[in-house]
């Protein structure tokens, strides 16, 4: 929802949350969910871009791995 609401910060502060819980629950598929939403929010803003190709790269083949399509 915050992404939707061209809120980068927000997003990245729950994003992180959500990726911070999904490790201690060692919840791997929610995790890189998590991280694909951060990344997508990442790519909206013009500063971010370049982090958030490379997270979306590394999420999405991990994602892949898993057998998440």
């Amino acid at each position: 929802m915050r992404m939707l609401h061209e809120d980068i910060e927000g997003n990245h502060v729950w994003a992180d949350r959500a990726i911070d819980l999904a490790e201690r629950l060692g919840l791997p598929q929610v995790r890189v969910r998590a991280e694909i939403e951060k990344g997508s929010a990442f790519i909206g803003a013009p500063s971010m871009v370049d982090e958030g190709v490379a997270l979306l790269g590394r999420a999405t083949d991990e994602a892949a791995l898993q057998g998440q399509w």
